[in-house]
């Protein structure tokens, strides 16, 4: 098992992202799309699926420590307020699904 680290200009890098709001923390350690599974210091990709959309769960990911969320659709400015105030980062990217493999196939090229 490995010791990820995810340094934010990667993240970006890897996803074609744009950060909306910075995150506080260093660097992120895990990527989760469950907001079930978000532990302090994770990256939260909120995915469109076809019964549940991971965007709806963006200030709780927040309020449960993650240090950063990936969305395909811009937060209103309610959350990114609770966003920020959290310090938890908001990367735009254009697919969250696509993002979410971007950064796996990030963690794979760092830890083969």
């Amino acid at each position: 098992m490995n010791d990820a680290v995810f340094h934010w200009p990667d993240v970006a890098k890897a996803t074609s992202g744009t950060w909306l709001t910075q995150p506080t923390a260093p660097y992120a350690t895990t990527v989760v799309d469950d907001n079930r599974t978000v532990s302090p210091g994770c990256i939260f990709v909120a995915i469109v699926g076809t019964r549940v959309d991971g965007h709806a769960f963006l200030s709780q990911v927040a309020l449960q420590g993650a240090s950063a969320v990936c969305v395909q659709c811009a937060p209103d400015q309610e959350t990114l307020a609770t966003l920020r105030a959290q310090g938890c980062g908001c990367l735009l990217v254009s697919d969250g699904l696509r993002a979410f493999q971007s950064l796996a196939n990030l963690n794979r090229r760092q830890y083969p």
